[in-house]
């Protein structure tokens, strides 16, 4: 029996399906290349906290964090939270506000989006001018 005459396919032949097993496996892949993007991305979080409580930092381990983020870059990771930009709900959230406005004056910590989808927001604090901002 097959669908061509009006049944519909057997599902264990569309689990043995070698389309299907090739589909799963690249889905796989990019789970776990996403999951890896991800954990580097913590890392470039800690030489964030490194540089900030230590700001004379050598200038080699400052080029190798820039190298790594270049590297995630490369691979398709874009850190998301900057100064001066505006907040927005998809990349962004929000954990003080100094006053009405939307522009990001402090970033707590990146975020992340790897392949246009959001692996997590940038934490940041928003006000209404960049007289607000902070260290």
């Amino acid at each position: 029996m097959s669908a061509a005459d009006g049944t519909p396919p057997n599902p264990a032949d569309l689990l043995a399906s070698p389309h299907l097993a090739g589909w799963l496996a690249q889905q796989t892949c990019e789970e776990e290349l996403e999951r890896l993007v991800y954990a580097l991305a913590e890392v470039l979080d800690s030489f964030d906290r490194l540089f900030a409580e230590v700001p004379e930092t050598g200038s080699s381990v400052r080029l190798i964090a820039r190298q790594l983020e270049a590297a995630l870059r490369g691979a398709g990771l874009e850190r998301t939270g900057r100064v001066g930009e505006l907040a927005e709900p998809r990349t962004h959230e929000v954990v003080e506000a100094r006053s009405d406005g939307d522009v990001v004056v402090a970033v707590l910590r990146h975020g992340c989006v790897f392949k246009e989808r959001v692996l997590r927001p940038a934490q940041v604090i928003v006000g209404s001018n960049l007289d607000e901002v902070t260290g």
